[in-house]
């Protein structure tokens, strides 16, 4: 009578068959696991972005087209410029809400001045100075911070508003955005072309690319280049 079991070389087919199939689900987790990483690290960035651009085309909308100024902020952090500083009239209302200031005949009027600038807070984390990007602008730091200021307008900008362009410390008024690389002004109003850039910080810190590797043209960094019209001249 032949007895029931399984051979040597049977328990070892059966063996390998399930380390391969361990090996297979391995692959696929690890893979999934990245994806979700990648996607949930790119949606962080593109919430950064959104946030920036939906104020910045607001207030530009209810902005002097023809009464502004722009400046390079910095260096703070190596040899690059922080980012740009956009000051310009507007009829913001104030109280937090963006309304326009309205004459009794429903003209805009321009009673406030508004700033935005990029700048390198006063404690710039996990990174390391280096050299520039082709436009002269840092370029290694994702934590910049893009800073909004509302102050009483007059019949022109106010020539100090340099002085303002100040590096943030902890618990600024103001902040809008803490996660970005670069804020640039490419064209002047009345029709402003502005890029805004951040990095998908979490798989950037995973492939170890933070800290003192440049950003710019790297993988992990998304652009957002848009423009807005003035509507107040």
């Amino acid at each position: 009578m032949r007895r029931k079991g399984f051979t040597v070389l049977e328990v070892l087919i059966v063996c390998m068959i399930f380390a391969m199939l361990s090996a297979l689900l391995w692959f696929a987790l690890r893979n999934v696991s990245d994806l979700w990483r990648q996607s949930d690290s790119k949606d962080d960035a593109v919430r950064e972005l959104v946030r920036a651009r939906v104020n910045l085309t607001r207030d530009l909308r209810n902005a002097s087209g023809s009464q502004f100024a722009v400046a390079h902020v910095g260096p703070n952090l190596g040899t690059g410029y922080d980012g740009d500083g956009l000051s310009f009239l507007s009829s913001d209302g104030g109280a937090g809400n963006h309304e326009w200031s309205l004459s009794a005949d429903g003209r805009a009027v321009l009673t406030a001045q508004v700033t935005y600038y990029l700048a390198v807070p006063q404690d710039p984390g996990e990174v390391s100075a280096g050299p520039p990007d082709s436009h002269g602008y840092e370029q290694q730091d994702p934590y910049k911070w893009l800073m909004r200021r509302a102050d009483p307008g007059g019949a022109a900008v106010n020539p100090a508003w340099n002085s303002w362009l100040v590096r943030p410390a902890p618990g600024a008024q103001g902040v809008l955005c803490k996660r970005l690389l670069g804020f640039r002004v490419l064209q002047n109003g009345p029709m402003w072309t502005l890029e805004l850039s951040a990095v998908a910080l979490k798989d950037a810190r995973h492939r170890g690319g933070l800290g003192n590797v440049p950003l710019r043209e790297g993988p992990f960094t998304l652009v957002d280049r848009f423009s807005v019209r003035s509507q107040n001249l």
